[in-house]
């Protein structure tokens, strides 16, 4: 567990007190998909923050959830309006 988390951004290095997990990506897709594309989809998006943001990749986790189809709409846009997630890129179907 570390209490300090040390990342580089703009050439400068930032220190961040109190940081042990951070970031956490959480991925929700309908079943289907084999172990196999899911680990390289989280491989990928964790590459993705440390080549955008400059985080350690030692400093960043990923989840992914099978949700059945007929329920994602409304497990989505529950948990948006119940766990103060804030919704980034809308879909077609998920909408503040």
């Amino acid at each position: 567990m570390r209490n300090i988390l040390y990342f580089k951004q703009n050439n400068n290095i930032i220190k961040i007190k109190g940081c042990e997990n951070m970031p956490h990506i959480q991925v929700s897709l309908y079943p289907g998909r084999d172990d196999e594309l899911k680990n390289k989809m989280a491989k990928e998006l964790k590459n993705t923050i440390v080549e955008k943001i400059g985080i350690p990749k030692e400093a960043i986790s990923v989840s992914i959830e099978d949700i059945e189809a007929e329920d994602f709409e409304n497990t989505i846009q529950d948990r948006l309006k119940n766990e103060k997630n804030e919704l980034i890129l809308e879909s077609d179907y998920i909408k503040e």
